[in-house]
């Protein structure tokens, strides 16, 4: 595996984590209203 495409991979795991974590922040706060 070269590392252009490590970098690909981790970049594209990194968006869908912070993705996921401001969409679970958004369910939490528009709950608690």
């Amino acid at each position: 595996m070269d590392g252009k495409r490590f970098l690909l991979v981790f970049m594209t795991i990194f968006i869908l984590v912070i993705i996921g974590v401001l969409l679970s922040f958004w369910v939490f706060y528009k709950v608690d209203q």
